[in-house]
């Protein structure tokens, strides 16, 4: 087994990414530029997405995005490294949706090789993906987002910016992870000149925000890219 996919695995049996509310920011990326909701059980769609667009959560984990993407009326598929986390996906999914999703909708497999055909989806979504692998990887990623996701199809993600506290702004090294959280896994860090290189030749960059948060009480901050792109 690759170090990576084990390290993940084991990430996963540790509970260190046992989390089942959607991420507010990719919540908010749907209600503004996918399908918004207008009651309780009214959704409007924006653009050229409808009921049933296809979506993929690329590091789905346990599936949490899977079941929001479900709740909004679009059709979920998920990829991520760690067979653990995709059993949970699939548990998870049929617990709380009471729907299954089988080998053909959530796959344990590496995101540089994905096994759906070309401008299969109409949309991807990838919430601290990107930036736990190493660059080379999640440029042959985008690559094959670029062939799954339509022309003039969205894709979210967001990305580890280096003002910490501890890097500098312009720091866009790796590490891997030695802490107790994700042990053994590897943090990259995204300056803009490095987010153009992500995105370059495929995307049309939508939306770029850069949000730093800090702990006042801990004396710590992080701070993160939240990025919209476009498929050329």
């Amino acid at each position: 087994m690759p170090r990576l996919t084990q390290a993940w695995n084991d990430s996963y049996l540790r509970g260190d990414n046992v989390l089942f509310e959607p991420n507010e920011h990719l919540v908010r990326f749907i209600s503004n530029w996918v399908v918004k909701r207008t009651s309780i059980v009214d959704r409007q769609f924006r653009g050229d997405f409808v009921e049933g667009s296809r979506a993929l959560d690329l590091g789905c984990g346990i599936g949490r995005h899977l079941v929001y993407l479900r709740s909004v009326g679009l059709q979920p598929f998920g990829v991520d490294l760690s067979p653990v986390a995709v059993a949970g996906a699939r548990n998870n999914f049929a617990t709380s949706v009471g729907e299954e999703l089988d080998e053909s909708r959530v796959v344990a497999c590496s995101a540089e090789a994905l096994p759906w055909p070309d401008e299969f989806f109409d949309l991807a979504v990838s919430h601290g993906v990107l930036d736990s692998m190493r660059f080379v990887e999640a440029i042959n990623t985008m690559q094959e987002l670029a062939r799954v996701v339509r022309p003039g199809g969205l894709i979210y993600l967001d990305l580890i910016h280096g003002d910490d506290g501890i890097h500098g702004r312009e720091f866009n090294g790796e590490e891997v992870v030695t802490g107790v959280h994700e042990r053994g896994t590897v943090q990259s860090y995204f300056n803009w000149a490095k987010i153009e290189k992500l995105t370059d030749s495929y995307f049309t960059i939508a939306s770029a925000t850069l949000e730093t948060v800090e702990n006042v009480l801990q004396w710590s901050k992080g701070s993160r890219w939240h990025l919209v792109l476009s498929r050329l």
